[in-house]
């Protein structure tokens, strides 16, 4: 592509590219592209940026997702035919720095290549011209924009070449022991061969692996579906360490512990919208117990199961290293004791959704009390929401409202340094407690807050305004998350202003909630 700087006179179609391949780039670090399950719900809402949503209304999970590859300043395939024509005419002399100013990091744009035979012999001459630098290799694929339509579609449709070029044999094994970052889709067949062409020095020289993983089905209808996408990100820590990073989005199956990723390394793992069962939960943990720093897993209980868990812990593991962990949990009550398996000593972040459908629905503050008791000097936001999952929920009436007041009011005074607190309907702030909550007796540290009210709403805006504007020695509660019954438009606007009323400086969001026809109260779950 022709840059600043060359002899030649940039035509109209030369800047419509350049402005394409620029847009592209920007593109791809969108919120949408790099979190695609976030959606922004309220401009007026400023929740500490813990959490991603995640298809939730409710949950702000930490931002423990790993930062993908960057590749500044790369030189684009395919090249122009007069760029192609200069690097092929100067094989050992000097190009324009102005046009390839890094020649270790290449950038593959998906599509049809013209000239396969040429832009394969020009990325080998710039690659020979720079054999002591390791490579940065991205191949940009359009497959992601076409998951609900695959059919009658060949993998490589979507990648570098649209099949000219075989970026495997071709581009990456050659160069495989020069590999800095890599960025790819492949097939089952040939992610099996890299992972054998890939040896233990290429695997710890690595900084940043992104495959996504497709698996050829071979169907009348459809030539291939995407099996699983996973991201295996390693970063250096410093010139000694390296750190390690997994981000996992699997279906139809597959063990994520047949991915064969050194667990034990790990210092983030991103699992949150990959259902795994209990025990790949409590072997990824027991293998990452010392080198975990942050976490996200979706856990599912099997229904029926009487041999849960084929190696039981004899002892807590220890996470010592654990400062962030999103859970979402379903069907757990039948297992009460499970996280008790898991010590979280340096824990500062913690998310539990959590849903069940077998026994009935109803927040156990006691036990979270009794779970986080090695994590009170240290805790600071705790998220607890409810899952809502579409199925028939046992969360009946009787069980949401015999709540004691005293094991909120407990738990709450356990962590006496949280600086963020969500509770989920099911669990509802007392009079007594919220009034503790205004003199900074408990939870004094406290800035944002989310919970829920079904007929305390001038409690709730009263016990803010004590707090930020009478009581001392505590900090102002900021921002609020607020979810209240359902009310007619005109009641809403009117209930609007007056949080506006309150000042918070940081934002707020008001929600207003339908009656659940299977608790007949106002939940989650009523929409």
């Amino acid at each position: 592509m022709p840059r600043a700087g060359l002899q030649r006179k940039e035509t109209f179609s030369d800047i419509v590219v350049r402005i394409f391949e620029f847009a592209y780039f920007l593109s791809y670090f969108s919120p949408a592209r790099i979190f695609p399950q976030v959606h922004i719900v309220s401009t007026r809402m400023s929740i500490p940026s813990l959490f991603h949503p995640l298809g939730h209304p409710n949950v702000n999970v930490t931002d423990m997702s790993p930062t993908f590859l960057d590749i500044p300043d790369s030189v684009t395939f395919p090249l122009s035919q007069n760029n192609v024509q200069t690097v092929l005419d100067h094989p050992s002399g000097d190009l324009p720095d102005a046009l390839f100013s890094d020649r270790s990091c290449f950038n593959f744009l998906p599509g049809p290549v013209t000239d396969p035979d040429q832009q394969l012999a020009a990325f080998e001459t710039l690659i020979r011209r720079n054999e002591s630098d390791q490579l940065s290799l991205r191949f940009n694929s359009t497959i992601h924009q076409h998951m609900d339509n695959l059919t009658n579609h060949r993998l490589h449709d979507f990648l570098y070449g649209a099949g000219s070029i075989d970026i495997l044999n071709d581009i990456i094994l050659p160069n495989v022991r020069r590999l800095r970052h890599l960025d790819c889709v492949l097939s089952n067949e040939d992610h099996s061969r890299l992972l054998l062409h890939l040896p233990e020095t290429v695997r710890q020289s690595l900084e940043d692996v992104d495959i996504t993983f497709v698996n050829i089905w071979g169907r009348p209808t459809s030539t291939f579906a995407v099996h699983s996408r996973y991201t295996f990100v390693l970063r250096p820590v410093d010139s000694h360490q390296r750190s390690h990073s997994a981000t996992c989005q699997i279906k139809f199956g597959l063990p994520p512990l047949c991915l064969h990723l050194p667990w034990s390394l790990m210092k983030r793992i991103d699992m949150g919208t990959t259902i795994i069962l209990p025990d790949t939960f409590l072997e990824i943990m027991t293998q990452a117990s010392e080198s975990l720093t942050e976490g996200s897993f979706y856990v599912v209980f099997p229904t029926g199961s009487s041999t849960l868990f084929q190696h039981q812990p004899p002892a807590p593991i220890n996470m010592c290293s654990l400062t962030k962990l999103r859970l979402r949990l379903v069907d757990t009550n039948n297992h009460p004791s499970f996280l008790l398996f898991f010590r979280l000593p340096v824990i500062t972040a913690l998310g539990v959704e959590w849903a069940d459908r077998i026994f009935p629905f109803e927040w156990d503050e006691t036990f979270y009390k009794q779970w986080l008791s090695d994590s009170s000097d240290t805790l600071q936001r705790l998220i607890l929401t409810d899952l809502p999952i579409y199925t028939t929920l046992i969360h009946s009436r009787p069980d949401r409202l015999h709540h004691d007041r005293n094991k909120l009011e407990d738990l709450l005074s356990a962590l006496p340094n949280l600086k963020s607190l969500n509770l989920p309907p099911g669990i509802q702030i007392p009079n007594p407690t919220r009034a503790n909550i205004a003199n900074g007796l408990l939870l004094p540290h406290l800035t944002f807050l989310g919970l829920a009210t079904e007929d305390d709403q001038e409690e709730i805006f009263n016990m803010l305004h004590f707090r930020n504007n009478i009581s001392s020695g505590c900090t102002p509660i900021t921002s609020l998350d607020l979810m209240m019954p359902w009310a007619p438009p005109i009641v809403q606007s009117e209930l609007r202003e007056e949080v506006e009323m309150l000042g918070l400086t940081k934002g707020y969001r008001v929600r207003f909630l339908r009656l659940c026809r299977i608790c007949e109260r106002y939940c989650c779950f009523g929409g």
